[in-house]
């Protein structure tokens, strides 16, 4: 492989890399009110993300975290769930993209619209 198709593969990767940095910003920007965490856990269980015996662990990181996620913000709720799904969500990109849309829908959309591209496949957890 030489030093341009190197360059093509990265440059790509670089602004995924980005994009995925100002959305987890966007996340910690947007406070949820234990009602909007509720309900978007309902949704992961809706879209099929989790299981019905996945929602009190989720539940249980959200108000009471294993570790300092911060305070109540679309952050701390992706990152509960995350925790929970430890590689699961890793290795399935279709359920990355639905964590994805479900914490999207607690961010203000004025937010995503005018900070953040439109990013397909854009995690890199």
């Amino acid at each position: 492989m030489g030093v341009i198709a190197s360059v093509e593969l990265v440059e790509p990767l670089a602004a995924e890399r980005e994009a995925q940095h100002r959305t987890f910003e966007l996340y910690k920007a947007a406070a949820l009110t234990d009602e909007r965490a509720d309900h978007a856990i309902m949704n992961l269980y809706r879209q099929n993300v989790i299981g019905v015996q996945r929602i009190p662990d989720i539940l249980g990181q959200w108000e009471n975290p294993a570790f300092d996620w911060g305070e109540r913000t679309a952050w701390r709720l992706f990152i509960a769930t995350t925790h929970v799904l430890a590689g699961r969500v890793a290795e399935n990109p279709v359920i990355t993209r639905q964590l994805h849309q479900v914490i999207d829908g607690r961010v203000p959309a004025p937010q995503l619209a005018t900070k953040r591209p439109h990013s397909g496949g854009r995690s890199f957890l």
